[in-house]
């Protein structure tokens, strides 16, 4: 498949910026088949390694049952499954049911656990609505932290069912790759009294117990942090940028500051270990970039133009990549989807971060991911004919088929494949 019209380059740029302190410091589809150990692109199961309330320090509690979660329980866990979000609207309310559905190769879709998410409110709040399975998946796969109005932070166990409050509240989630922590995003005071709307920070709570403890300030920040694999690094969308956290020592890595960059679309550390790429948007361009924690240099691998829109809306028309997942067949093959802000589309891009090469699917997919092989893509569709469908699109034979479709007014938000 050609690579589409676009500024895709390698450059190869020793940028140490990034971390010379760091190196320091529906129909029955058939098999989708396995994957790497990050629940990422995909998950291989693998046996884990051994807050707030909004205006102050997350309250502690013991974890306890968790009202307002419906569960059925999966049973035992074998094989290739995707699991998929729904939500789907509960009328005349503001609220609608968060379903989490998993569907096992060769089978038919199962339910796992549904919860009210709120659809409205006030107007400065952060709605976790919309789950990015990825990061809150634990790392053998079996477990799901959830956000919840009802019970803050929860754990469902996917086999038994069981549902567990953590005893503090908090949104965008994301489980630690070593398995201990979960971070979170929560707010805090403002230290201007005169500031009515607080800003948020991250939050680290053990799972082992103890104290939630705040990391790092992230103003009005609404984005779950990526956890390196060994938990001791989380990047994240900060104030004024993106850069790298010490988690133990809560502070910024000195020197872990992307060069240049606004916003963090996506980030996504490969279960190497030493790879991180992040998806950005600069001042008047976006990127993709790589950084090996190993040697300390960072890459641009790719580059889109975003040029300033001298019209009266001001609205940018340029392409922007975002949600990078490695390839779970440990190759240096990077899937990510980039949107089109003039026409709206959305298409999965295949990066061979070695090579520079780069070929588009011609689908349009709201998120995307690799199936445990990493031969299919597993997407989201966007469009009036398939939007919300649940589809699989086979990169030798460049089939695309659907997997689950949506029921009426309900909408399919996020995707992630897990290996058990």
């Amino acid at each position: 498949m050609s690579a589409p019209a676009g500024l895709a380059r390698r450059g190869q740029l020793a940028v140490a910026v990034l971390a010379l302190t760091i190196a320091a410091c529906a129909p029955s589809p058939p098999p989708i088949s396995a994957e790497s150990p990050a629940p990422s692109a995909t998950i291989t199961a693998s046996p884990p390694s051994a807050g707030s309330s909004p205006s102050s320090a997350p309250a502690t509690g013991e974890p306890q049952s968790a009202t307002g979660i419906r569960t059925n329980a999966l049973g035992s866990l074998n094989g290739n499954w995707i699991f998929f979000t729904r939500r789907v609207p509960v009328p005349p309310s503001i609220t609608a049911r968060l379903e989490v559905w998993g569907l096992p190769a060769g089978a038919a879709p199962r339910l796992a656990f549904s919860y009210s998410v709120p659809m409205g409110g006030i107007p400065e709040a952060p709605l976790d609505n919309d789950p990015y399975l990825r990061r809150q998946f634990s790392p053998d796969g079996r477990q799901i932290v959830i956000s919840t109005t009802s019970a803050g932070l929860a754990i469902v166990d996917l086999p038994s069912g069981h549902a567990r409050q953590l005893g503090v509240a908090g949104q965008f989630p994301s489980w630690s790759k070593d398995g201990s922590s979960i971070a979170y995003i929560a707010d805090v005071s403002h230290p201007d009294p005169q500031v009515a709307v607080p800003e948020r920070a991250i939050w680290v709570v053990p799972l082992a117990g103890g104290s939630p403890r705040e990391v790092v300030g992230v103003g009005y920040s609404s984005t779950s942090p990526e956890w390196s694999p060994d938990g001791s690094l989380l990047v994240a969308q900060l104030r004024d940028g993106v850069g790298l956290i010490d988690v133990a020592n809560a502070r910024e890595v000195p020197g872990g500051r992307i060069p240049f960059a606004l916003t963090m679309t996506g980030a996504h550390w490969h279960a190497g270990g030493t790879g991180l790429a992040v998806t950005l948007i600069r001042r008047d361009d976006t990127q993709v970039i790589t950084y090996d924690r190993s040697t300390g240099v960072t890459s641009f691998v790719a580059q889109f133009p975003r040029p300033f829109d001298p019209s009266p809306c001001g609205c940018p028309q340029g392409l922007v990549p975002r949600d990078p997942r490695w390839s779970p067949a440990g190759t240096a093959e990077l899937l990510f989807v980039l949107v089109d802000e003039k026409t709206g589309r959305a298409e999965p891009n295949i990066l061979d971060t070695e090579s520079g090469r780069r070929s588009a699917l011609p689908v349009d997919a709201a998120e995307a991911t690799w199936s445990s092989d990493g031969r299919q893509i597993i997407y989201i569709a966007r469009g009036q004919t398939r939007g919300g469908a649940l589809r699989a699109y086979d990169r030798a034979s460049g089939a695309d088929r659907d997997l689950v479709a949506p029921p009426n007014d309900a909408a399919q938000l996020s995707v992630a494949s897990v290996s058990y």
